[in-house]
């Protein structure tokens, strides 16, 4: 997941054996067929040096690892607009050192061109990236909005409660 995750912030703490058990956590809950490692490259320095850890843990637990990617604009020269709205947004100038910002530049719609080439040392990532879209049934938002409860995929629990209640409860209590 992203940096927030909490696999990644196991590991930008320095925690492996945590960010192991977690993973491992993950796996139990979904299946090793049904859970990825998603990696991302904004151009953040914490990505450069988490990747490695995450392709290494991702091929210990034996998953599959898919290349993502944050999109909060289109293109790349939108990096600095954005960057504005976002000073408009928390009533900021942009040369208030503790104002909210997005680390690298990264933050647009790659191409899958671009995508290849920032992977291309684990070309398989943008393959399983594909694999999970072809996964992935396609609702329609215009006819029904999407509610977690209803559009998430459904699996027998061991304490009978509902799939995103177990979820929660696995990864908040475990």
């Amino acid at each position: 997941s992203c940096l927030g995750g909490i696999i990644l912030q196991e590991l930008i703490h320095d925690r492996r054996s945590e960010a192991d058990e977690a993973m491992g956590r993950f796996i139990d809950i979904f299946g090793r067929d049904r859970f990825v490692v998603e990696i991302q490259d904004h151009g953040i320095d914490l990505q450069s040096k988490t990747n490695p850890v995450l392709i290494e843990m991702a091929r210990k637990f034996g998953v599959r690892i898919v290349a993502t990617n944050d999109a909060h604009y289109v293109d790349h020269c939108h990096h600095e607009h954005h960057d504005m709205l976002l000073c408009t947004q928390v009533k900021r100038t942009r040369d208030d050192p503790n104002r909210f910002r997005f680390n690298g530049e990264g933050h647009y719609l790659k191409t899958p061109d671009e995508m290849r080439y920032l992977f291309r040392e684990i070309p398989e990532a943008c393959d399983n990236t594909l694999w999970v879209a072809e996964q992935v049934e396609p609702i329609s938002i215009i006819k029904k909005p999407v509610v977690a409860n209803e559009n998430f995929p459904k699996f027998p629990t061991p304490n009978g409660s509902d799939t995103v209640t177990y979820i929660r409860q696995q990864l908040l209590l475990g």
